[in-house]
């Protein structure tokens, strides 16, 4: 998620500062020469991350950015909470929270034990015929010492940057393409799998007089709430509901949606989410206002500045009328 909301940042609130940062430096140079080199200067600090991206060394097939994307769709739909915690799983799933403990030999982490999966992933029962062989090769090269076999048959731990590799190494940060290892306990897999209850089939289907079988009319008279789905706003335009997204994120009605899925995350998580919510996203849209102003602002100035053939700086103008009065105040 932050790798995910910063790419957004980047994208946009970043580059704005970049165009505002621009725009100042251009209006308060005086020589021609300079004004073209800072231009080219903030075109290509604004150009850097993308011309890296796009060379071969930094992510060769995009197998890190592909990665990045898989974490962000598991993060976005799967219920990984439902996994580590009986009562919602019990309670989404319709199995009693006895059966699940006893299925899971009583661990409330459920299906969330790095133990297990670590066990499970040693368990030949749980191999196809490939990872068993090249299993069995690791475990003869590790009990021979033999390194470089060893680092053909068992895969090492991967690190995307220097950050992320000293966070795994002295924290304990999973890499990426292992980030949610701990969920592959297989062989709770196969004991909780069929422990819901299956549904009547009387239930669902219904036959007419001919003998013709058909799904229940019944089941179209249940209603079910549908996620990101609001019939309320049907009549309402876009343009007001970008308003009204717009005025919720400054009067921080949108940070207290943003923060309500903390409980469910770590504390890193949570912390992030509120240093987003309060500073970056927030400020993301304030910047977006300010901006068509600031612009509005250049443009007077500069049109000011033909008209009359001056050289009118308002921030050096306030800059002295401040000075000015400090000094008199001081006098």
């Amino acid at each position: 998620m932050i790798g995910y909301k910063l790419d957004i940042y980047l994208n946009t609130s970043y580059e704005t500062l970049l165009s505002m940062l621009n725009i100042f430096v251009i209006l308060y140079e005086e020589a021609a020469i300079e004004i073209i080199l800072n231009a080219l200067a903030f075109a290509f600090i604004a150009r850097i991350d993308e011309d890296i991206i796009k060379a071969g060394f930094y992510d060769p097939k995009r197998r890190w950015c592909c990665a990045g994307a898989m974490n962000v769709a598991i993060q976005t739909h799967l219920r990984l909470r439902y996994l580590r915690s009986p009562k919602l799983f019990s309670k989404h799933f319709d199995i009693p929270v006895g059966m699940l403990l006893e299925a899971c030999d009583g661990d409330s982490s459920l299906m969330n034990n790095k133990k297990l999966a670590k066990d499970d992933h040693n368990n030949p029962n749980f191999m196809h015929s490939t990872e068993q062989i090249e299993h069995m090769c690791a475990a003869i090269a590790q009990k021979q010492g033999n390194k470089n076999a060893l680092l053909e048959y068992k895969k090492p731990a991967k690190y995307f940057g220097l950050l992320e590799k000293i966070l795994g190494r002295r924290f304990g940060f999973n890499p990426i393409f292992e980030r949610y290892s701990s969920y592959r306990v297989w062989s709770r897999w196969q004991r909780l799998l069929f422990l819901s209850p299956v549904p009547d089939l009387e239930n669902i289907f219904e036959t007419d007089e001919d003998g013709n079988v058909s799904i229940s009319v019944g089941l179209d008279m249940q209603f079910t709430s549908l996620q990101n789905f609001y019939p309320e706003e049907n009549d309402i335009s876009p343009r007001v509901l970008f308003l009204r997204h717009f005025r919720d994120v400054l009067i921080f009605r949108e940070f207290g949606r943003a923060i309500k899925p903390a409980k469910w995350t770590g504390f890193f998580s949570t912390l992030f989410r509120i240093f987003d919510g309060i500073v970056l996203n927030w400020g993301s849209y304030f910047i977006h206002i300010v901006f068509p102003l600031y612009l509005l602002t250049a443009f007077g100035e500069t049109v000011f500045n033909l008209v009359t053939r001056k050289c009118f700086h308002p921030i050096a103008a306030v800059e002295e009328y401040v000075a000015e009065w400090i000094n008199n105040i001081g006098k």
